[in-house]
């Protein structure tokens, strides 16, 4: 038996997390650049999205990696490092702060 490829459990994940995102109505979108940047954009319900960095279990991010997402998180951006199923479940079931929505005549 060939052993498998480094960083396949990590791609299986991203398609699983994917999978299930889409099955949910969610929009996902991939990022590729800059070099660093995390994997995906998950455009969650409530407006905020999460922007997440797949690893394998156990795996570490890139310093590169590590910089963009408290970057990201700094500047008040929800992102994260995903290495399991129940973790991505975890932040995806997260019920964002209730958000006050106006209408224009509410501004006049």
């Amino acid at each position: 038996m060939r052993p498998r490829p480094r960083g396949h459990r990590e791609s299986a994940l991203e398609r699983w997390c994917v999978r299930w995102a889409r099955e949910h109505k969610i929009v996902v979108s991939k990022l590729t650049d800059p070099t660093g940047m995390p994997d995906r954009v998950f455009w969650a319900k409530g407006g905020r999205p999460w922007i997440i960095e797949f690893k394998d279990p156990g795996g570490v991010a890139t310093e590169l990696q590590e910089y963009y997402i408290k970057t990201l998180q700094q500047a008040g951006y929800r992102a994260a490092v995903v290495c399991t199923k129940e973790h991505f479940l975890e932040i995806m079931n997260e019920r964002p702060k209730r958000q006050r929505f106006y209408t224009s005549s509410e501004h006049d």
